[in-house]
């Protein structure tokens, strides 16, 4: 039986959407640091 940890060892297709969703979620949060910051100079 194949894991999904064994398809994303192999696959590179998964790796790079596995990066791209950790720096979305990367930039989200500073994002939301920014607005929050923003709001509170306001």
């Amino acid at each position: 039986m194949i894991t999904e940890k064994d398809a994303s060892e192999h696959d590179p297709l998964v790796l790079i959407l596995q990066e791209h969703l950790v720096t979305q979620k990367a930039e989200q949060e500073l994002l939301k640091e920014e607005v929050k910051n923003l709001s509170e100079n306001q």
